[in-house]
């Protein structure tokens, strides 16, 4: 089987998983790492041959870049202080703690090879966390804590790997060089980025081609990392800060029709991207059964055991005491009841470990020969141990999280339809005022600019009313609001005023032959006009809707 076809099948398969994983209601992570154990123990198909050091450069790239493109970095910078302690401090948190376990527990493992080992499993997954919690409507606040924190500790594990990459090849670990190293390598992968998101930006802005404009977004993922890694900074910093700046720019440089096509284009990529590595995985794995027959079975599944029960144990004790504890601490101070929703909402985010992409193109990317040609000690084990710590906490943690939210009670807070329907009114507003610039031009009768007006002026003076009364009547606990009912004979008059609108033209025509014949010479006009009104609409909410979707994912 040559490579097209092997891949050809590898995509078939991944299809196959994902239909089986919605059907099921699962996550389709975690039916990927059943498949890619099943086709690494009970297939014939080949193993795959992927050079590690083109493992990050093909996969990482388009997965960051889009992570941070799609952020929402108002809610990002809302939730600060929580995404900081979750992405920085708890990973490096973990990468100390998994390298102490590793090296106290495996016979011969160095110090440079267990930080090795940490780097990979200490970065967090949101994918599968992301789509329980979207299909269960929990708060969105959590939703956006947990995406950003996956956006930032995929950047800290990265650059921490990398730092314990070259420990290892220098045969030594030094705190304080290691932190050194650790500051240049991040802050000049971040300003690198920066630049190249500067440039590309000012490209996208002499564009209006939707097509191009894609490819070129793609490509940029890649202009950031490859430059970068070859300057000495960090590639993955590099291509976050591009994603993100390119991102917060978004608005300003696409219309909204590009914004929804190029969103969908990445939805593409990034299902292809991530089932391939899932996949690739399992067949790596194969490489690795040799260790789990003989003698030395027993003591491998309590490595794995063990390793697994730290990166999880860590988090589950991290969370409660850096970042729930000292909230109580200040109720406690100021004399005022702690929320429910705050506890509840720390034990979700405490169980949350799942670890996935980013660690399996990890594992893949480590190197089978060191700088001098002797083996990379341990690969084989590490890459175990990691799939076992994937495993655990996908199949363990990822099934039991949707029962856990259904035990804790959650209900939606509401603020993901809060921000549709401001997307909704903020549309319908530009709606109106392209219809005030078009009156004043005198392109179209004056009836038909009332009729239109009268369109867009009832939806918001109806979802207005619905909003103040939703905000009004949010109580405390933050309970689902009650529905606000429409005013009573809103429906009476919508038809009255419709009949009106229809009778109005004809009745105008019929009693003036000059506004009749008027009407006649505009009619091209007035269908021109409706269609601009109608697209500034349709572009405005969709525009709207985009960010409040990109927040809530």
């Amino acid at each position: 089987m040559n490579p097209v076809e092997l891949i050809l099948v590898l995509l078939a398969t991944s299809v196959a998983l994902a239909i089986g994983a919605d059907r099921l209601r699962l996550p389709y992570p975690i039916v990927l790492v059943v498949g890619g154990v099943a086709l690494a123990f009970g297939s014939g198909l080949p193993r795959v041959e992927i050079p590690p050091e083109l493992v990050l450069v093909i996969f990482l790239p388009p997965l960051l870049f889009s992570a941070a493109w799609f952020t929402s970095w108002r809610d990002f910078a809302a939730h600060l202080r929580a995404i900081s302690l979750l992405a920085i401090g708890l990973v490096v948190a973990t990468t100390i703690g998994v390298a102490a376990v590793a090296h106290a527990l495996i016979p011969g493992m160095p110090w440079p090879v267990a930080f090795v080992l940490g780097a990979i499993v200490s970065p967090p997954d949101a994918v599968a966390a992301a789509a329980v919690m979207q299909r269960l409507h929990v708060p969105q606040r959590l939703v956006t804590v947990l995406e950003g924190e996956s956006l930032v500790n995929d950047a800290t594990g990265l650059v921490a790997f990398q730092v314990a990459l070259a420990a290892v090849g220098s045969g030594g670990f030094s705190a304080s060089a290691t932190v050194g190293r650790f500051a240049v390598v991040a802050l000049g992968g971040i300003a690198f980025g920066l630049v190249v998101g500067w440039l590309v930006s000012h490209v996208h802005r002499r564009l209006d081609d939707f097509l191009i404009e894609t490819v070129i977004s793609v490509i940029t993922a890649y202009v950031a990392y490859i430059p970068a890694e070859h300057l000495g900074v960090s590639g993955v910093l590099a291509t976050v800060a591009a994603g993100g700046f390119l991102g917060w720019r978004n608005p300003r440089l696409f219309s909204p029709l590009t914004r929804l096509r190029s969103r969908s284009v990445w939805s593409v990529l990034l299902f292809l991207f991530n089932s391939l590595v899932f996949i690739l995985i399992g067949l790596e794995l194969a490489a690795t059964s040799d260790l789990v027959t003989g003698d030395a079975t027993g003591q491998l599944l309590g490595w794995c055991a063990a390793i697994a029960g730290a990166t999880i144990g860590i988090r589950l004790l991290w969370v409660p005491i850096v970042m729930y504890l000292p909230y109580r601490i200040r109720r406690a101070i100021r004399r005022e009841p702690g929320s429910p929703a705050v506890g509840k909402g720390t034990v979700v985010v405490a169980w949350t470990a799942m670890r996935g992409i980013v660690s399996l193109a990890l594992a893949l990317a480590l190197p089978r020969t060191l700088a001098d040609g002797s083996p990379f000690p341990h690969r084989d084990l590490l890459i175990l141990l990691v799939f076992a710590v994937i495993v655990v906490t996908l199949l363990g943690q990822g099934l039991l999280l949707a029962p856990l939210i259904r035990v804790l009670g959650f209900v939606d807070d509401g603020a993901a339809a809060s921000q549709e329907r401001d997307g909704l009114l903020r549309g319908t507003e530009r709606a109106l005022d392209r219809l005030t610039e078009i009156d004043n031009t005198s392109i179209i009768v004056p009836w038909l600019v009332e009729r239109l007006r009268a369109t867009y002026e009832e939806p918001r003076s109806s979802a207005g009313t619905r909003e103040r009364a939703r905000r009004s009547r949010v109580p405390a606990d933050g309970r689902r609001p009650a529905r606000v009912p429409a005013p009573a004979g809103a429906a009476d008059r919508r038809r009255a005023r419709r009949r009106g609108r229809d009778a109005q033209p004809r009745r105008d025509l019929r009693g003036c032959p000059a506004q009749a014949a008027a009407g006649s010479r505009s009619r091209g006009a007035a269908a021109a006009a409706l269609n601009i009104v109608t697209e500034a609409s349709s572009r405005q909410s969709a525009g709207e809707l985009g960010t409040s979707r990109r927040s809530r994912r």
